[in-house]
Parts: structure tokens; C-alpha cells; sequence
């Protein structure tokens, strides 16, 4: 019974000259990622073969990670889920918006480009339709 009670606080957490560190987690699989096989991306660790687009599984390297909500997507699932919708990334329907909303139209100046000229013209058409309408 000695012995026993004697080994118990030899081998107590106290008296051990090593500790355990903790190890870092993997953000797609979240088990333990060790040196040899870490990948450090978005603020976070990973599992070499875990590095890769949480939709459509494609491999992923430094020029093509981007992250959202802690998750890893590529460019392209990124864009097709968080990218700005409409036309080519436009914002899409913005002249009908602003008519709906009746929002007033800043007037067209010479220095503006011809593409804000172009859009301010459209508002002021689209404006004049559809008061129109309502006569």
C-alpha cells in the first residue's frame, strides 16, 4: 500500500517535468495537424489533403483560398456564392430600383464619363415612362 500511494504522487500532473501541448486543429476536419503536414491559410490551420473548396472539393494553394465564415472556398465558388449577383457581377437593375424608389437624379455634367451619362440618361427615360403610365 505504500509503494502504491508513493508512485501515485510520483507520477502526480504536479511533479511531471513534461506537458502535453496542445496541438492545432484542422479547420476542415478538426482533428490534430502536426508540422509536417500543415497548411496555414486564412488564419487558420489545415490538413494538407483537407485543403481544398468546401463545395465543390477542388485542391486549393496560396493564389486561390478565400474564406468565408470559417470556411475555405475557391475564386470561383466564392464569386457563385458571395460575389455580387447580376451581369457579369454587376449589381444588376439598379436604374429600376432607383425609379421605384423615385430617388432623384443628379444632373448630367460634362466631366462625367460617357458610361455615367449613358446610365443617367437611362434613369431619366425609365422616369419618364413610367409617369406616362400613370396618366
Amino acid at each position: 500500500p505504500k509503494t502504491s500511494q508513493a508512485r501515485q504522487r510520483a507520477f502526480s500532473e504536479e511533479n511531471m517535468p513534461f506537458v502535453v501541448p496542445e496541438t492545432v486543429k484542422c479547420g476542415q476536419c478538426q482533428k490534430s495537424v502536426y508540422a509536417a503536414e500543415e497548411v496555414k491559410a486564412c488564419g487558420g490551420s489545415f490538413h494538407k489533403i483537407c485543403f481544398k473548396c468546401s463545395d465543390c472539393k477542388k485542391p486549393l494553394d496560396s493564389t486561390n483560398v478565400t474564406a468565408h465564415q470559417e470556411k475555405i472556398y475557391c475564386k470561383n465558388c466564392y464569386a457563385k456564392n458571395f460575389g455580387p449577383g447580376g451581369f457579369r457581377g454587376g449589381s444588376g437593375g439598379t436604374a429600376i430600383h432607383a425609379v421605384a424608389e423615385n430617388a432623384p437624379v443628379p444632373p448630367v455634367n460634362a466631366g462625367n464619363s460617357s458610361a455615367d451619362a449613358l446610365t443617367q440618361a437611362g434613369i431619366l427615360a425609365a422616369q419618364q415612362a413610367k409617369a406616362a403610365e400613370e396618366q
